[in-house]
């Protein structure tokens, strides 16, 4: 897993050790260094409503983390499968839409690193973009505003940045191949060097030649 909350996702056991106790004896540090050792840590994305960002209308209110403590665990779904039923959890947030991203707790490994079906979750904590230290996590936690950001050599590839405000970011170089850019605002934005396939939705004002993006003659 490579998208890590820098305060919170540690496996130093001295900070596994540190925080203020839970109900059960246990931190809210230690279960996410224990979770992260056994592989069963990811995130959830959720709309502005606390609703399934890629569909869906369940409300994820009443299990959201509270005061430093884990939410409930998710009602259990039998059978759990990828599309048809289950929590559908990620590693990968960008690539989904949504505004809101939750660190997660499963009950069994994290095999898949895109979307995979859980019978059951829950959310330790919501994550904010002054918390991390991977770009693809800050992305996604600072969106849509993203204007004069420094996102140069970023790997954005198969980011959900749909409707983002990118007026005077400075792509330069990142790469950028199957992220989706639509209703994006990227007035002033300088995306010289980025990487895009030909065959991808045209960027008014820039064209792809040898497989970069260069402002349109």
């Amino acid at each position: 897993m490579s998208t890590y909350s820098k305060r919170d996702m540690t496996t130093s056991n001295d900070a596994c050790g540190k925080g203020e106790k839970m109900a059960k004896g246990e931190t809210l540090q230690q279960i996410i260094c224990k979770a992260l050792d056994e592989g069963r840590l990811a995130y959830k994305v959720l709309d502005q409503n606390f609703q399934a960002s890629g569909g869906g209308t369940f409300d994820y209110r009443p299990y959201l983390p509270n005061d430093d403590k884990p939410g409930d665990w998710l009602p259990k779904i039998e059978k759990p499968e990828e599309c048809c039923r289950g929590w559908h959890f990620t590693l990968d947030p960008l690539v989904w839409p949504g505004c809101v991203v939750f660190l997660v707790e499963t009950k069994t490994k994290m095999k898949r690193s895109e979307k995979q079906a859980f019978s059951t979750g829950r959310l330790l904590k919501r994550i904010w973009h002054d918390e991390v230290i991977d770009i693809r996590l800050w992305v996604k936690t600072k969106a849509p505003y993203l204007s004069g950001a420094d996102l140069r050599g970023a790997d954005l590839r198969g980011a959900y940045l749909g409707g983002a405000y990118l007026s005077g970011a400075d792509l330069g170089g990142a790469y950028l191949r199957g992220a989706d850019l639509r209703g994006a605002y990227l007035g002033g934005a300088d995306l010289s060097g980025a990487d895009r396939w030909m065959d991808e939705p045209a960027i008014p004002g820039w064209e792809v030649k040898n497989g970069l993006l260069v402002k349109a003659k």
